[in-house]
């Protein structure tokens, strides 16, 4: 069997066990993940993670009401590419698994399925970005936590560039607004 993996989009050959029992109890997982099904069921408030533009709270304020405190940390493993394809041409933030030694910035805040459901639109789920769940912590000793973050669709993924400055402005202003460094982030065009 194969499949495509989300952060780079390449076909990578994998083992499944398929169940041959009776299914009428169960129930499907609408959203199509597991760890997101589960952290839904939880509670009606969520982790919400912010990797790139949606960093900026000016941003974020344009899509949602942002109803408390937002923290930041680092996701350890994780990279910011930008290679996601954007209509008419360019690019758009994209979060990518790169292993130890990586580590993206973020912001997380504690919102409602609600409001998540309206993110989704404004990134264009499941089309453009597809809502996963991740486990997180805000320092590397801290307690975990389960959050929500925009990946994008494998089929939406190019060649890594540079977004526009109007793009890239949102970014900067986010990673100034928190206190990341913006010295590996692309110099605008």
């Amino acid at each position: 069997m194969r499949a495509t993996l989300m952060h780079d989009g390449s076909i990578v050959t994998v083992q499944a066990y398929f169940f041959h029992g009776d299914c009428e109890r169960s129930r499907i997982i609408e959203c199509g993940e597991y760890r997101r099904y589960l952290a839904e069921a939880v509670s009606p408030e969520q982790w919400y993670i912010a990797f790139a533009s949606n960093m900026s709270t000016g941003r974020l304020e344009k899509r949602i009401p942002i109803p408390g405190t937002i923290e930041k940390g680092y996701l350890e493993g994780y990279r910011l590419m930008f290679n996601k394809k954007a209509d008419g041409g360019g690019v758009y933030a994209n979060i990518a698994w790169a292993g130890a030694g990586y580590r993206c910035p973020f912001t997380a805040c504690v919102i409602t399925r609600d409001l998540l459901s309206l993110l989704d639109g404004f990134e264009g789920g499941p089309a453009h970005y597809a809502r996963i769940v991740v486990p997180f912590s805000f320092t590397p000793s801290g307690p975990q936590h389960m959050g929500h973050l925009y990946m994008a669709d494998p089929k939406k993924l190019t060649e890594n560039g540079t977004p526009s400055a109007g793009y890239l402005k949102y970014i900067y202003d986010g990673y100034e607004e928190h206190g990341f460094d913006t010295k590996d982030l692309p110099k605008p065009r």
